[in-house]
């Protein structure tokens, strides 16, 4: 926002205030029963500190080990990560000595986990894939088929179907009003 000469910032907000952050339904810009797309300035905080929060818990190192706790494209000092969403498999390139641990999601089928093309088997330790001292800056694939799944909102009036592929929205009910985030969730593959 632009600074207001004598102090009044509470004038003018409405022409200063462009580019707000915020969402006003999960399914879109518009909410049911709303005429008009009004963004919520008490959301800015939760949800940028959340998004921090996340990125944060990209990937964190302790006692040796790197632990790979999000499915995110990211690079820290010890290890980095290419998303299976923007490729082919999780690639991920240890930078520094030591196991690196994955988080599986609940989501994936754990028989069908492949690194580097062979069978994870004893390799998964309950909900994560212990990769014992890779080789350095050499990637490693892990495979795993990205489930398409449906969850159901119970948002205030309405149930709100989304479809997801992994862990990804792929499709979403918009109740008829617009404006969506996200493909219609009948049209979604």
């Amino acid at each position: 926002m632009t600074e207001v000469p004598g102090g009044d910032e509470r004038r003018n907000v409405n022409e200063r205030l462009l580019g707000i952050f915020g969402f006003n339904a999960v399914y879109g810009h518009l909410p049911a029963g709303v005429n008009e797309a009004a963004p919520s300035l008490d959301i800015v905080g939760g949800v940028v500190s959340s998004l921090c929060a996340a990125y944060g818990a990209v990937t964190r190192r302790k006692g040796g080990v790197t632990y790979v706790d999000m499915l995110f494209n990211h690079e820290s000092d010890s290890v980095k990560i290419e998303s299976p969403y923007t490729g082919s498999g999780l690639r991920i390139t240890p930078l520094v000595e030591g196991d690196v641990l994955v988080r599986v999601p609940t989501w994936v089928n754990q028989a069908a986990v492949k690194v580097n093309g062979v069978p994870a088997g004893d390799k998964l330790e309950g909900s994560r894939l212990r990769l014992t001292q890779p080789v350095l800056h050499q990637e490693l694939v892990i495979e795993f088929p990205l489930t398409i799944r449906t969850l159901v909102l119970k948002h205030r009036k309405h149930n709100i179907r989304v479809r997801l592929r992994g862990d990804e929205v792929i499709g979403m009910d918009c109740l008829g009003i617009g404006l969506a985030y996200f493909p219609s969730f009948d049209t979604a593959e």
